[in-house]
């Protein structure tokens, strides 16, 4: 698990009915539809109410909110499973009915010692699911009655169990409540017969086959992620190689002598560092003023340089001429 934060713009999105007469469906599906103790890793069951009049439309209000979510790294065999509808069990309501709003969805279990229906997880309104205690530790639940990630879904509800056993099986029956374009009462149901097997050679079979495959995308999946992990240490160790240089060159810079000044040129000037230089520095001269009202030529130069000191010789000197200079170690 990883936790992220993410901050943005949500158009609010709600759900309403358009037009009149379209008859709603209610779909109740399990996966797989036969449990295999131990080796069956996770049933999941769909009520769902399907109503093609059932669209979306986008509101103008937008909100600003922080919104916390934990993502999940998928396994790789998922994108498999998920195409997988072989082992789909799917049954419909018999009936249809005109679901202007939907109030609840409800998935029951029959009670094999008692012969009653047990409410297992439903979902009211805008409410967040509810399990029942007994199966409050057995198994999580998803769902609302407000619209659906799923197009044409006017409201759903999904059942997980992690690696089910026997007693998870059994007959279960899932029904909708609603209210019609009258404001009148509707409601329709729909039963699944999950059952639970015992493993035989074939499906022991078919389970070695499938983890053996399973393992061979791990360790694919592992090379990958330690080549690419070799990559990145290799490109830290660079990184920290350039930081140290920068840092050492860093260090050169702030230890460095640099002086610079002006000086009124004449014959020979000398020029006296504060402080002096630990060695012989670099002096670059350059003219700074110089006015006169006729053809003239001179030049500046450099006779030595010495870590404490440095002399220059200017030609043909004028009283206007003024020589900026700049010295470093």
């Amino acid at each position: 698990m990883a936790d992220f934060s993410l901050l943005f713009v949500l158009t609010l999105s709600v759900a309403v009915p358009r037009g009149n007469g379209e008859l709603a469906t209610l779909k109740f599906e399990a996966q797989p539809g036969t449990i295999h103790p131990i080796l069956t890793k996770e049933l999941e069951l769909r009520c769902s109410v399907h109503n093609s009049n059932w669209k979306f439309e986008k509101s103008t209000t937008t909100t600003s909110f922080l919104q916390y979510f934990t993502t999940k790294q998928p396994l790789w065999n998922d994108t498999a499973k998920s195409n997988d509808t072989s082992n789909v069990q799917s049954s419909n309501s018999q009936d249809q009915a005109e679901f202007s709003r939907l109030l609840s969805l409800v998935v029951t279990k029959v009670n094999n010692e008692s012969g009653e229906n047990e409410t297992i997880a439903s979902v009211t309104g805008c409410d967040t699911p509810v399990i029942e205690n007994r199966f409050v530790n057995t198994l999580q639940v998803v769902g609302s009655t407000e619209g659906s990630p799923v197009f044409g879904e006017q409201g759903y509800l999904t059942l997980t169990w992690d690696s089910p056993v026997e007693k998870d099986a059994g007959y279960f029956i899932c029904e909708a409540y609603a209210l019609n374009s009258n404001k009148h009462p509707v409601s329709l149901s729909a039963s699944l017969q999950i059952n639970a097997l015992q493993p035989q050679i074939s499906d022991l079979v078919s389970y070695i086959s499938t983890n053996d495959k399973y393992i061979l995308d791990m360790k694919a999946k592992v090379t990958e992620v330690y080549e690419e992990n070799q990559k990145l240490r290799e490109q830290a160790r660079e990184l920290a190689f350039q930081n140290d240089y920068i840092l050492n060159r860093l260090d050169q810079l702030r230890g460095q002598n640099s002086q610079n000044g002006r000086f009124q040129c004449s014959y020979s000037t000398y020029i006296d560092f504060n402080p002096p230089f630990n060695s012989t520095p670099r002096v670059i001269l350059s003219l700074a003023s110089f006015s006169v009202s006729y053809s003239y030529s001179y030049s500046v130069s450099l006779q030595s340089v010495s870590n404490t000191s440095f002399s220059v010789f200017c030609s043909n000197p004028s009283g206007s001429t003024q020589v900026d200079w700049f010295a470093t170690d």
